[in-house]
C-alpha cells in the first residue's frame, strides 16, 4: 500500500518546483542566451559602415558560425555580399532571413538591389517603387536608385517623373547633385551612367571579385590605368 506525503511535504514540493521555474525564467539556458552576441556583431557592422565589405564579410561569416540563429546578422551579411560583387549569393541570404525591425527595411532594399545587379531590372523597379512610396526608412534611396535604373535604362518620361518626386519629397536630399545630373542628361538617358548609385558601385565591387570578367567590366587594364570606375 502507498504512502502519501504528508501535507507539508506537498506543500515544500510545490514551492520549491515554483522556485526551480523562477530561477528558470531569470537565467535562461545556455542555448537561448547565445542566439546572439550584439558586441561581436556590433564590429562586424563598424567593417560595413567604413565600407570595407569583404572584411565584413569575413566577419559576418565567423559571427554566424558561432550565431546562426541571428536574423539581422544574415541581412548584414547578404548586403555584404551584394557590395563584394556576388548578387547571387546575396539574394539568396537575404531571401531567407527574417529580421525584425529596422532591418526589414534593409532587407527589402538590398533584395531590389540584387535583381538588377542579376539583370532583373522589372523586378527591381518594382520593388523600389513600393518602398519608395511608404514611409520606409530607405525611401529616399528607394526612389533615387529607382530614378536610376529608369534614366539608364533609356526610360525618359518614367525618370522624369520619379526626379519630380524625389525633388518634392526630398527637397534637402542626399543625391541632389546626381539628380542634378540626370536632369541635365534627360535627353540622353540610356546612354549616360549615374555615378555615385549603388548600380556604379555594385559594377566596381564586381570587377573587384571578377578582375578578368569582360561581361560587366573593361578588362583589368583600364582598372590598372586608373579608371575610376566607382565614380
Amino acid at each position: 500500500m502507498e504512502r502519501s506525503l504528508p501535507m507539508n511535504a506537498k506543500i515544500l514540493s510545490l514551492v520549491l518546483c515554483a522556485a526551480f521555474a523562477f530561477l528558470l525564467h531569470l537565467f535562461p539556458s545556455r542555448t537561448q542566451a547565445q542566439d546572439r552576441d550584439p558586441e561581436a556583431l556590433k564590429n562586424a557592422q563598424v567593417e560595413f559602415q567604413k565600407q570595407r565589405y569583404p572584411t565584413a564579410l569575413n566577419s559576418f561569416r565567423a559571427y554566424l558560425r558561432n550565431f546562426p540563429d541571428d536574423q539581422d546578422a544574415w541581412v548584414w551579411l547578404g548586403a555584404s555580399y551584394y557590395h563584394t560583387g556576388q548578387a547571387s549569393l546575396a539574394l539568396t541570404t537575404l531571401s531567407k532571413a527574417k529580421p525584425k525591425g529596422e532591418l526589414k527595411s534593409l532587407r527589402r532594399y538590398y533584395i531590389a538591389l540584387s535583381h538588377d545587379a542579376l539583370g532583373n531590372s522589372d523586378r527591381a523597379k518594382t520593388l523600389l517603387q513600393k518602398q519608395a512610396k511608404s514611409k520606409d526608412l530607405l525611401a529616399e534611396d528607394a526612389l533615387f536608385e529607382l530614378a536610376v535604373i529608369q534614366f539608364e535604362g533609356g526610360e525618359q518620361d518614367e525618370a522624369k517623373k520619379s526626379l519630380d518626386e524625389y525633388k518634392k519629397r526630398f527637397d534637402d536630399g542626399r543625391f541632389q547633385k546626381q539628380i542634378e545630373l540626370i536632369e541635365k542628361n534627360l535627353s540622353s538617358a540610356g546612354r549616360v551612367e549615374v555615378p555615385g548609385s549603388r548600380r556604379s558601385q555594385y559594377k566596381a565591387s564586381y570587377f573587384d571579385t571578377n578582375p578578368l570578367s569582360l561581361v560587366s567590366m573593361p578588362h583589368l587594364w583600364f582598372y590598372e590605368l586608373g579608371y575610376n570606375y566607382a565614380r
